[in-house]
């Protein structure tokens, strides 16, 4: 029987991209809070890799919960908003690429265990490049209390 963790947390981002690291800024605080309460439960990574490169980190797991930024209108700047699976676009611009939800497809068309269960946390932010914008960082101790709130709605 394995000893992993059943649930990943997995946030995604690129910290030379300014807004677009808030993911993996969220998932390395998350992990500090909630690592030993709920380290027999779930996993945390940040990570900036995309695309193919994250079948092996999300393999093996029964739900995936995903944090990441999505650009929106300036009064939505730190908001949350939470999608299914289902919810998430298919298709690509490129064949180097691929959305998580075909990801997953393909994880399971080849034959790797995929989560069953995939939830994407995604925040709000401007898309400021090279530094976090100021709005995003003001916003950053709700954003951390409301996707903690989630995240432990998931993970029980």
């Amino acid at each position: 029987m394995s000893t992993k963790p059943r649930v990943l947390v997995l946030g995604l981002g690129n910290e030379l991209l300014g807004d677009d690291a808030v993911g993996i800024i969220v998932t390395r605080e998350l992990h500090k809070q909630l690592s030993k309460p709920l380290s027999h439960k779930a996993s945390f990574v940040a990570t900036n890799s995309f695309g193919y490169a994250l079948l092996d980190l999300i393999e093996g797991y029964d739900r995936l919960i995903v944090i990441d930024s999505m650009k929106v209108a300036p009064d939505e700047v730190g908001s949350i908003r939470e999608f299914d699976l289902d919810d998430l676009p298919s298709g690509t611009p490129s064949p180097h690429e691929i959305s998580l939800k075909d990801l997953i497809y393909v994880g399971r068309h080849i034959g790797l265990e995929m989560p069953s269960d995939v939830k994407v946390i995604a925040i709000g932010v401007e898309g400021n490049y090279f530094q976090l914008s100021e709005r995003v960082k003001s916003s950053l101790p709700k954003i951390l209390e409301d996707v903690k709130s989630l995240l432990l709605k998931y993970v029980d």
